[in-house]
């Protein structure tokens, strides 16, 4: 990274091999007690792209010859410096201390003062001036760096968040939470996620949940040890985190018709329907006054009421109600029903001929 700052950075580091270093070259280095992780480049090399992809400036570091303890602190605190958006991952050995810490081990087999994943996360939530830093640590024991975490004061927001390979206590495999963590920002990305339309960033929680779903499947199809990632254990609403942009939002916005203007109705099919079925034609001839004709404006004449010669408004005659008739479903006279019915069957009356 140049001496211009982005506002939107990114550095994933990935340590393969580990080789203590030697005295004065007459003595043969000692045994590195780590064992090669052969995976590790290839694995930050498609984090690096994914985080490309989704508007990153991103930086690739897996040399081991510019990895030491010492060369990845220097390296995590460039990132820490500077307002904006950053992210930061690291795939090495983590070395889990006797009073709970977790310290990345270097290229050269050691461990720093510098390389502390605590104090990363602690110098990101002094800071006033640091950037939001999602930090993604695939160590084994990387959960210690959340042991001492307190909710942010009241008006300030948590500026650093962690998504850890294995709880304190627990060992990483594979680089599974690099390889889940570029495939969930991949499909992110490329708006294959089935994400809601509501919110303008993925959630942190969505995020965690999605890796962690991506690292259990990816342990059940290797058939290898189970794993299980932590993360920043903040409870309650999320926040508008600004570390994916939402594509599922940006695709409702682009689907989403032009705002009309104030002179237009807001039922636009209303005035459509006028158009379509009214018709401008000179009444008298060429010469004559201009009506509109159709179903719209017949439909108009026709619900008004009528008006009599002084202009007023009458009230239409009423059809007169005729009652008893033969067949109309009102009930009758008992006289009207035996006239009705020729007197046929009843004591008195005339037999028919």
């Amino acid at each position: 990274m140049g001496s211009r700052v982005s506002s939107r950075r990114a550095l994933c580091i990935g340590v393969g091999s580990f080789t203590p270093s030697g005295g004065d070259g007459a003595e043969e280095p000692d045994l590195s007690p780590f064992g090669e992780l052969d995976y590790a480049a290839g694995c930050a090399v498609g984090l690096c792209a994914a985080l490309e992809a989704a508007g990153y400036e991103a930086e690739l570091v897996t040399d081991p010859a510019k990895l030491s303890a010492a060369e990845v602190g220097g390296h995590v605190e460039r990132y820490l410096a500077g307002g904006g958006v950053a992210v930061v991952h690291v795939l090495s050995h983590g070395e889990h201390t006797d009073d709970g810490g977790v310290y990345v081990v270097g290229s050269d087999a050691a461990r720093s003062k510098r390389t502390r994943v605590e104090d990363w996360r602690i110098a990101v939530t002094d800071d006033n001036a640091a950037p939001v830093t999602l930090f993604l640590m695939d160590l084994c024991h990387a959960g210690a760096a959340n042991r001492y975490w307190r909710p942010p004061p009241a008006g300030s927001r948590e500026k650093a968040w962690v998504i850890a390979a294995a709880g304190a206590d627990q060992p990483a495999y594979a680089g599974r939470l690099t390889r889940a963590a570029t495939t969930v920002i991949a499909e992110i990305t490329s708006g294959r996620a089935d994400l809601a339309e509501t919110v303008a960033a993925v959630g942190f929680d969505v995020l965690f949940k999605r890796i962690r779903r991506q690292v259990r499947q990816l342990g059940l199809d290797e058939g290898g040890h189970p794993q299980d990632p932590v993360c920043t254990p903040v409870m309650g609403a999320q926040p508008d985190l600004p570390f994916f942009p939402n594509q599922a939002m940006n695709r409702a916005r682009r689907r989403r018709p032009p705002r009309r203007s104030s002179r237009r109705p807001r039922c636009l099919w209303i005035r459509r329907w006028m158009r379509s079925t009214s018709v401008t034609a000179p009444r008298g001839g060429a010469g004559g006054q201009t009506v509109r004709r159709g179903m719209f404006h017949r439909s108009r004449r026709a619900a008004a009421p009528p008006r009599g010669a002084d202009g007023w408004p009458q009230r239409p005659r009423q059809p007169r109600r005729r009652r008893g008739r033969v067949g109309g479903g009102h009930r009758q006279p008992r006289g009207r029903q035996v006239r009705a019915a020729g007197g046929a069957g009843v004591r008195g009356a005339p037999a028919a001929a």
